[in-house]
């Protein structure tokens, strides 16, 4: 809760929080769990950049451990600071793949 800026959370009421405070909570709480894949679906949303690059940060060191992280968006831009592969689907189609393997 501290690595997140999230520690007053334990004393306050959800209500008063502000969605990215909320998006904080919810992904410091994933994090907190060991598991092999972690799925998430917009991970930055509501977030600040500072915010956002924090948890791309953290994001990579669970990955660091040998997790696999999957982060689904909507905006692709949003997932630049938070992973090393992309793939983009149209349709249930693939229509790109940016990435170590596959810079486009």
């Amino acid at each position: 809760m501290d690595r997140a800026g999230i520690a007053r959370a334990i004393k306050d009421e959800a209500s008063s929080f502000s969605g990215g405070m909320l998006q904080r909570i919810l992904l410091a709480r994933e994090l907190s769990e060991e598991a092999s894949v972690l799925v998430l679906s917009e991970a930055g949303s509501s977030l600040d950049e500072i915010n956002r690059l924090k948890i791309a940060e953290e994001l990579k060191e669970y990955a660091s451990k040998g997790a696999s992280v999957l982060l689904f968006s909507t905006d692709k831009d949003e997932l630049l600071p938070f992973t090393s592969e992309i793939v983009e689907l149209v349709e249930g189609k693939l229509i790109a793949e940016i990435g170590d393997n596959n810079e486009a």
